[in-house]
């Protein structure tokens, strides 16, 4: 019986140590290890803002919006994007979608518009946008069902579930947790940026 309780305390505690300490290693390796072609900002930017939208939410439309526009006024920031799939089909579809855009460099072409577009995105909508953007559709839809584009989307939804993200949007400003359900003004967010650049968080 104290083995079983000491078992029990050794894994509380090591479930304490990761939900403070270890995710900001974990982060860590997302920012040193993102793909150039997801990332927007200065590659020397001293603050890092990781984070994880769901093309079909949005909150997260909204969120993009917040944080492009804290990156126009602040030179020295850069955002990682982390597109992760939820259940829904038109999630599937874009989120797989901009992964297959990634093969031929436009990545952030195809992100930039499903985060941006005030229309309602369904299958007819997007096919029409591939063909303005100069992306074959045809050819877009056999790289989305390919292994290498799975593993992908699939990857970053286990990432989510490992930094213990719930709902989405959510995102990280270096190490600083930032649920995406509420409205953060320019002000909050500068004022978050300013503590870590001095150190006090």
């Amino acid at each position: 019986m104290p083995r079983i309780l000491g078992l029990i305390v050794l894994i509380g505690l090591g479930y304490l140590a990761y939900t403070h300490y270890g995710y900001r290693y974990y982060l860590s390796q997302v920012k040193s290890n993102a793909d150039e072609q997801m990332v927007i900002g200065p590659r020397d930017a001293s603050i890092t803002i990781v984070a994880y939208l769901d093309y079909n939410a949005p909150s997260s439309k909204r969120i993009y919006t917040t944080l492009i526009n804290l990156l126009t006024t602040d030179r020295d920031i850069k955002m990682v994007i982390r597109p992760v799939e939820s259940e829904n089909k038109i999630s599937q579809l874009t989120t797989r979608l901009a992964l297959a855009a990634k093969r031929q460099d436009k990545f952030m072409v195809v992100n930039n518009f499903f985060l941006t577009s005030q229309y309602e995105i369904d299958n007819k909508y997007i096919q029409g946008v591939m063909r303005t953007m100069g992306l074959k559709y045809d050819r877009l839809k056999t790289v989305m069902d390919s292994d290498a584009v799975t593993d992908e989307a699939v990857s970053y939804v286990r990432e989510a579930k490992l930094l213990g993200i719930q709902s989405l949007p959510y995102f990280y400003i270096e190490h600083v947790k930032m649920p995406g359900a509420r409205i953060y003004t320019q002000s909050e967010l500068r004022e978050v940026i300013e503590r870590l650049r001095t150190r006090r968080l």
